[in-house]
């Protein structure tokens, strides 16, 4: 849908996805087959990505951001909440540029978008098994469980067994949240190195 939300963390911010973005989207969903195999199947033609997109806008209950670095204003990934119902949504469309260091910050301003300002009272994240990296990280992050054994995620024609992962308002803001913006604060200094070196004033 077409929202107008924004929202800054330490090294990164999410602000709404706009027809600007298309070329973006495309490059970052094609470039790297082998990283981009457990999502769906994008076409390489922009004009198609602005279609999806100006669709995407007049569709309720679907949030799109793109994933800024506040230092240096560059595009570093995209990232999604949809799927509300009954007060729960989905997360996902979650695609980082390789050499990103976003993605703790990422998902943590999700929630904060959805727990702060949409006043969700859940979010779950649905990945292929075989996807084990992403399974890792959600994992490492404390993320909780939820059985999925007679259910099928369908991803270009194939079905796929997948693991959900969610997080409730509850449990973001009494053990989660903490961490996170630990970890976010140790990637900002790391990100202000990166770009600045060692300053001296």
């Amino acid at each position: 849908m077409a929202h107008n939300i924004s929202l800054n963390g330490f090294s990164y911010r999410l602000r709404p996805v706009n027809i600007k973005d298309a070329e973006f989207i495309v490059d970052l969903r094609t470039i790297d087959a082998d990283r981009n195999k457990y999502i769906n199947t994008t076409s390489t033609d922009a004009n198609l990505q602005k279609k999806w997109i100006l669709e995407y806008q007049t569709r309720n209950n679907d949030y799109y951001f793109v994933i800024e670095n506040i230092l240096d204003s560059s595009q570093e990934g995209v990232i999604a909440i949809y799927d509300v119902n009954d007060n729960k949504a989905e997360w996902g469309r979650w695609v980082l540029k390789k050499s990103s260091l976003a993605s703790i910050e990422s998902v943590d301003l999700i929630f904060k978008v959805a727990f702060d300002i949409l006043k969700l009272d859940e979010v779950y994240c649905r990945t292929i098994k075989d996807n084990s990296a992403v399974v890792s990280f959600h994992d490492s992050l404390l993320m909780m469980r939820r059985e999925t054994t007679d259910k099928k995620i369908k991803l270009n024609d194939k079905s796929y067994d997948f693991i959900e992962h969610y997080v409730t308002k509850t449990s973001y803001k009494e053990e989660l949240q903490i961490n996170l913006e630990s970890k976010n604060s140790a990637v900002f200094q790391r990100n202000f190195r990166q770009l600045f070196g060692n300053l001296e004033f």
